[in-house]
């Protein structure tokens, strides 16, 4: 009630400064049941005191535990910005250079500079290894099957996870609980008809220290297939996972 009563005050005359110091005031005022997640790019630095609009979303959750998370990412958000102030300078590193703090070697580089360059994965992993060292985690995309020369960028995993509940139901318990709900989610996708693409991914340490694990990135064609899936958690009553914008 509070963020739509300052919409209302501000919606004609507000500007960057005015609108971020009526929310800082709202969470001031709501200390231990509001959080405020600062931005590694305030809009007021890289984009000026001309605020465009403002999105919110309202999502109702008494559990307290989520509030102690926004907390703890509040404080992550935090720590970020006196690690990487607005004002880093951003440089450009030469492949074999080494930085005098190797933590420079992230903060400090202009990844678009970088993309630009025909060595651009090399020149990452450079920088990456620097900053890491002997705990760099190497990912990798898992292509699918091959055909002669060709590679199916896209493995079918659909058909990945339908295999996984087919075990899961027979009584199979090789697969973690994680494995578990993410083939629920993508076998409810397609009984939905919920168009989506799916990027399988490994990722593992260089010094071969810890296990391997798998990551997998879901891209939703359509906003409407959100509602759509979300409302069918609910209609079935299954808790499952949810399904958000940017979900990997």
């Amino acid at each position: 009630e509070q963020v739509f009563k300052a919409y209302d005050s501000l919606r004609e005359t507000g500007t960057t400064t005015t609108v971020i110091n009526s929310l800082h005031q709202i969470v001031a005022e709501n200390d231990g049941k509001s959080s405020k997640v600062a931005s590694l790019y305030p809009h007021d630095i890289f984009q000026g005191n001309i605020l465009e609009g403002i999105v919110i979303r309202y999502v109702s959750n008494n559990d307290e535990h989520t509030i102690k998370e926004m907390e703890q990412l509040r404080i992550t958000s935090d720590d970020l910005l006196a690690i990487v102030p607005p004002s880093t300078k951003i440089v450009v590193p030469l492949l074999g250079s080494s930085a005098d703090n190797s933590k420079d070697a992230v903060v400090q580089t202009e990844l678009r500079a970088l993309a630009a360059m025909d060595d651009f994965e090399q020149q990452l992993r450079s920088v990456l290894q620097q900053f890491h060292g002997a705990n760099q985690r190497q990912i990798s995309l898992i292509v699918g099957a091959t055909d002669g020369d060709k590679i199916d960028d896209e493995i079918n995993m659909t058909h990945v996870a339908n295999e996984i509940m087919r075990s899961y139901r027979a009584g199979s318990t090789k697969f973690d609980q994680g494995t578990i709900r993410l083939a629920q989610l993508i076998e409810a996708l397609d009984s939905l008809n919920i168009h989506a693409t799916f990027k399988l991914l490994t990722e593992s340490s260089l010094a071969g220290s810890d296990s391997e694990r798998y990551l997998c990135i879901i891209h939703v064609h359509h906003d409407a297939s959100f509602q759509k899936y979300n409302k069918y958690l609910t209609r079935e009553g299954i808790q499952g996972m949810k399904l958000f914008r940017g979900f990997c």
